[in-house]
């Protein structure tokens, strides 16, 4: 089944380590719902990902998406918009925390948008 580039506004819900250099990332788009992705390399330290994707980060995301696979491949990303009064205090990271994680269980993947 052919690839076809997609490109669309997200929000980081999880970020996992995947393998040595790469990382497994959660997010919730505005066009295709929530999508997994493998961001091949992003833990080298001069990745072309850098920090956007962290936590709670508003992003650009292009990636190719294949109907038949749960996970899709990362090609670009910017960050466009970031919450740093969410990080100042525990409270509010734990309050966002806990909303990226409902988000994350309660939408099914590849659903909505």
């Amino acid at each position: 089944m052919p690839r076809t580039l997609a490109k669309s506004l997200a929000i980081v819900l999880r970020v996992r380590r995947m393998g040595e250099t790469s990382k497994l990332v959660t997010l919730y788009t505005e066009d295709f719902g929530k999508v997994k992705v493998v961001a091949k390399g992003a833990r080298k330290p001069k990745s072309k990902f850098g920090a956007a994707l962290e936590l709670m980060t508003e992003i650009q995301v292009v990636f190719y998406l294949r109907d038949d696979r749960e996970l899709q491949t990362l090609s670009d990303c910017d960050v466009t918009r970031t919450h740093p009064n969410l990080l100042n205090g525990l409270q509010r990271l734990s309050f966002g925390s806990a909303v990226c994680e409902l988000v994350d269980h309660l939408t099914i993947e590849g659903e909505g948008g």
